[in-house]
């Protein structure tokens, strides 16, 4: 499960940087002391609400694990998680507010989240595949 979470921790950390790009930050020519603001604390943010995701990724990757499919099948499935963790999750968050309505501009917040999910399954591909070794 050590796979689960250091997969969480990279997608953590570059998920303030797509967050950035993704609302403009990309036609900013320098990285100056508000970008840095900006980073740590998407990061802080992004740490705090996605321990739910770490929760139920650790438990839907156990159960990937005991598939008796294929290995390429199981990073599909794995792909497949991480594009839709994220949505459930912001679903739950603005449940517990109250608010259960999913509006277009909460995608703004999930397409970035989603993107490093993504990312980071692809950066840590060959561990991925280590573990069915």
């Amino acid at each position: 499960m050590l796979y689960v979470f250091n997969t969480w921790v990279i997608a953590n950390l570059v998920h303030p940087v797509f967050l950035y790009l993704f609302f403009g930050g990309a036609d900013k020519i320098f990285f100056g002391d508000d970008q840095l603001r900006f980073y740590f604390l998407a990061l802080l943010f992004s740490f705090i609400f996605s321990l739910p995701v770490l929760i139920a990724a650790w438990l839907l990757f156990y159960l990937i694990r005991r598939l008796e499919i294929g290995i390429s099948s199981k990073f599909f499935i794995w792909i497949s998680v991480a594009l839709v963790l994220p949505l459930i999750t912001w679903f739950c968050l603005l449940g517990v507010f109250g608010n259960w309505d999913l509006q277009s501009e909460d995608l703004e917040i999930i397409l970035p989240s989603s993107i490093a999910a993504i990312s980071s399954i692809f950066i840590r591909t060959n561990q991925f595949f280590k573990l069915f070794n």
